[in-house]
């Protein structure tokens, strides 16, 4: 393949990916469990990466998996009174696609930013 691709390149045991320089050490013909013991991701300062962080719904606590597309996460900035300018923190909302369906993702967004005082009560 083209070694200037983004697409995976070498042998079958041990893949590199060009474009973000990830080593990838894979063992085939195992189980999905066996292979996810045995994968080692590293950047190029030789520091261990993981594959996927799994996010939490913010109001069911449920986790959201990679496949649920209508999840959103939400990001609100503090924001100083003195000069109107966002500061460096932040509150994180994250809500998983089932919650959004049903039409709840405002009742839920309305009842944390009150619990956390962001909105009054």
């Amino acid at each position: 393949r083209n070694p200037n691709s983004s697409q995976w390149s070498g042998d079958t045991s041990n893949l590199r990916r060009n474009k973000n320089h990830v080593h990838c050490l894979l063992e085939f013909g195992k189980s999905l469990c066996a292979i996810h013991n045995h994968v080692k991701m590293e950047n190029d300062a030789g520091e261990f990466v993981d594959l996927y962080c799994p996010r939490k719904c913010s109001a069911s606590n449920r986790i959201i998996h990679a496949k649920d597309h209508a999840s959103i996460q939400l990001v609100i900035a503090d924001i100083d009174p003195a000069t109107g300018q966002a500061l460096e923190t932040s509150k994180m909302y994250a809500i998983c696609g089932p919650i959004r369906r049903m039409g709840e993702s405002d009742d839920c967004l309305n009842r944390l930013t009150k619990n956390d005082g962001i909105i009054p009560k």
